[in-house]
């Protein structure tokens, strides 16, 4: 196909999605139901008119390799690095179901958008590398398509919502796709997708996620992509040096795997507010079971109520049971525990001082290894 007509075909491409964004928004104030279906359905229609019209061309770049490398490395710390920083300033709940059907319906269509999406930029960004103001209007028009989803998540009703909405869904969406943009021009759109998936899919697989405040959340989703753009940048800027000698970057794996142990280790020994803990029997089923492992907040009120579950020392031992009965004698509150899963209360009562902390989060399976070297040890 001659440049006139990939030229052509690349304006309808560019004018059919500006159409879409504006048909998305009014389905959104009509309130039309499936819109996840239909952005689903647009974008698989716009990758498969971008393949047959525009032209697919298979990356070549000798740096794709390793900018996939960099990109796992940097989001992968990113990661370990919020969460660490959520041992200090607390966790939400995520509000998704952890069940297996529930994870795939969530992240299915995710997936299906992030891979058409970066499709369709890596086989524009290929036809107009030489055309600056085509790749800014190209990238606004991704920015757009994401935004159009946020604005109705919000209600924007206080100063908090708005700017929750301007950092974390414009500012942070300008700068990500600034940065998919970058890459694409430059080596290709598979470690884009690597970035992607990670990023906005782990949110599905984990029961809680570091809870930093908007000032703060709002930083961070900015930081990730400015900084993977300065290393970029750099890599490619000494492409011919890199091409004659390779970098290698075991050792940062070696660090990543560090710090996980000393995290893990962390929660273990409880240095932290919330401590980790392995459960070895099925007293609490069905709210966890054995193999699971709960996060328990140490910080403790005065006062503990009926219902919590919560996790106490005794005969050297640490329990985690629910409160079941609560007197006061002496103004000192005495508590009866018991395991939803147990016939009879646990004996003997216990005061404040026996108490580590509340359960706040349940994490599945992941306890089983613990309880497995403590049966084989003893």
């Amino acid at each position: 196909m001659n440049k006139k007509k990939i030229d052509f075909c690349i304006k309808v491409l560019f004018s059919i999605i500006g159409i879409f964004i504006i048909s998305y928004f009014m389905l959104h104030v009509l309130k039309v139901t499936h819109l996840t279906l239909i952005y689903v359905l647009f974008w698989i229609g716009v990758a498969i008119f971008s393949y047959y019209f525009i032209g697919y061309r298979k990356s070549r770049k000798i740096l794709q390799k390793d900018t996939v490398q960099i990109v796992i490395i940097s989001v992968l710390l990113y990661l370990l690095l919020t969460y660490l920083f959520g041992l200090f300033v607390g966790f939400s709940r995520t509000p998704v179901s952890l069940k297996p059907l529930s994870i795939l319906l969530n992240v299915l269509p995710l997936i299906i958008i992030i891979v058409t999406q970066e499709f369709v930029r890596y086989v524009v960004v290929c036809k107009i590398k030489e055309h600056k103001l085509w790749l800014a209007l190209m990238t606004l028009l991704f920015v757009l398509s994401e935004i159009i989803g946020y604005i109705f998540l919000y209600n924007f009703k206080n100063y908090s919502e708005i700017f929750e909405f301007l950092g974390l869904a414009v500012i942070g969406t300008i700068f990500n796709n600034m940065l998919y943009t970058y890459i694409a021009y430059h080596v290709g759109g598979k470690p884009n997708l690597f970035y992607r998936i990670i990023t906005e899919c782990y949110i599905y697989f984990v029961p809680f996620v570091p809870n930093p405040g908007t000032y703060i959340n709002t930083i961070f989703h900015i930081l990730l992509p400015v900084i993977l753009m300065i290393i970029l940048s750099r890599l490619y800027e000494k492409e011919e040096k890199v091409v004659m000698k390779r970098p290698r970057y075991h050792w940062i794996y070696f660090i990543i795997i560090t710090v996980f142990i000393g995290l893990q280790m962390c929660l273990v020994s409880g240095l932290f507010r919330y401590q980790i803990l392995a459960v070895a029997s099925n007293s609490m089923n069905p709210v966890f079971y054995r193999g699971d492992a709960v996060i328990v907040e140490k910080r403790i009120p005065d006062e503990l109520e009926t219902n919590q579950v919560i996790a106490f020392k005794k005969d050297g031992n640490i329990f985690v049971h629910r409160i079941v009965k609560v007197r006061k004698e002496n103004n000192v509150y005495y508590y009866t525990t018991k395991g939803d899963n147990n016939n009879v209360e646990d004996e003997g009562e216990l005061i404040i001082s026996d108490v580590v902390g509340i359960v706040e989060y349940v994490v599945p399976v992941i306890g089983y290894l613990t309880v497995w070297l403590n049966e084989l040890l003893n």
